[in-house]
């Protein structure tokens, strides 16, 4: 596996834009804001058909009929539990799951009929507070709960309705964690653990769910935090990852690199990369192979791929975005031809076609 890449190569070729709700049933905020009468109207324009594609900045769902579902344990009812948000969802057996972004609060969606409700709330949480949980996980009964602005990891047992709780550790001195951003952004489960990677929370964490230990990585935080290519250090790790065997490949958000992670051993690797844009924001693959990268910072209207085996970097010019943005995209969907990038503040869907660039 090549080191250092010494090679890239910028194609001047607009990237074709789209502003059409795609099929697999991701919409952006604009499109959603201009569904506004439909919503009202009990209809229901969202779906989500995989666990990768889920990554939605804002989920809109049918009203929930019956206003006592709000009010149990939750006090005088609030219009905003009819306009959930989520960072990301899961979904099996026609259900969807989610923590709410925008209130406290667990939210369930019947598929078949696409009634939601609140299941539960974090109870030793505000009602009224914002990003408490990020991400979510399901393994067996267990739906797992990153910590966003919350100082615990949640765990919610579907089969008995109850919660349990596991702070988490204080991992130096004196820590200054920036309480304006979320802890954690990106996780994903393998086998039987489930992983939490910090944005500002300076460790990876794996909980082994069967026995519910939990192990803290922080052999690569030296390394990221003392070659800072962009922004500060709560912006350790960004969207999505891909998985080669045991090996993960994560986004560095302040630094023009991603992290190896063995999965068998916990081990750690930073990888630099020669691309245009100071932090990475994202990165997604089909093949393992070639792997798509969205940037943060300075030069984020480039998109790059990066081919692991030979080293080689390609990278394509995005049109109407703005060359400085903190976080224009999610980390890229990739089908078997095409490559779409969802945007944050990005100004629209982009669409690339693998073959022809």
């Amino acid at each position: 596996m090549p080191g250092l890449c010494e090679h890239a190569e910028k194609t001047q070729g607009i990237v074709r834009k789209s502003r059409q709700v795609l099929d697999f049933g991701l919409v952006t905020r604009h499109e959603v804001a201009e569904s506004e009468m439909d919503i009202e109207c009990g209809k229901q324009e969202i779906s989500v058909s995989s666990e990768k594609m889920t990554n939605i900045p804002y989920l809109n769902c049918v009203p929930i009929d019956d206003r006592k579902e709000c009010e149990k344990g939750m006090g005088k009812y609030n219009e905003i539990y009819l306009r959930p948000a989520a960072m990301n969802t899961v979904e099996e057996e026609g259900k969807i799951w989610f923590a709410l972004l925008n209130r406290n609060g667990i939210c369930e969606i019947d598929r078949a009929t696409w009634q939601a409700k609140i299941c539960k709330i974090f109870e030793e949480e505000p009602l009224n507070r914002s990003f408490l949980y990020s991400h979510i996980e399901k393994m067996d009964n267990n739906l797992i709960f990153a910590p966003g602005m919350a100082s615990k990891i949640a765990f919610y047992d579907l089969k008995n309705g109850s919660m349990t709780y596991i702070p988490l550790k204080a991992l130096r001195d004196n820590p200054k964690e920036n309480q304006k951003e979320i802890k954690f952004w990106n996780t994903f489960k393998y086998q039987s653990y489930v992983y939490l990677f910090g944005y500002s929370y300076p460790a990876i964490i794996r909980i082994d769910m069967r026995s519910m230990e939990i192990q803290y990585f922080t052999d690569w935080l030296a390394d990221v935090e003392e070659n800072i290519d962009f922004g500060d250090v709560n912006g350790y790790f960004t969207d999505g990852y891909v998985i080669i065997g045991d090996l993960a490949l994560i986004p560095v958000g302040c630094r023009r690199a991603i992290l190896e992670l063995n999965l068998r051993t916990g081990h750690t690797k930073i990888r630099k990369l020669k691309v245009s844009m100071e932090g990475i924001g994202g990165l997604a693959s089909i093949n393992g192979e070639d792997i798509w990268l969205v940037g943060r910072g300075s030069k984020t209207n480039w998109i790059s791929c990066w081919n692991r085996r030979t080293g080689h970097i390609k990278e394509y010019l995005l049109a109407d975005v703005e060359e400085n943005l903190m976080d224009p995209f999610y980390a890229p969907i990739c089908t078997n031809n095409q490559v779409f990038l969802m945007p944050m503040s990005g100004p629209c869907i982009y669409e690339i076609n693998i073959n022809t660039g």
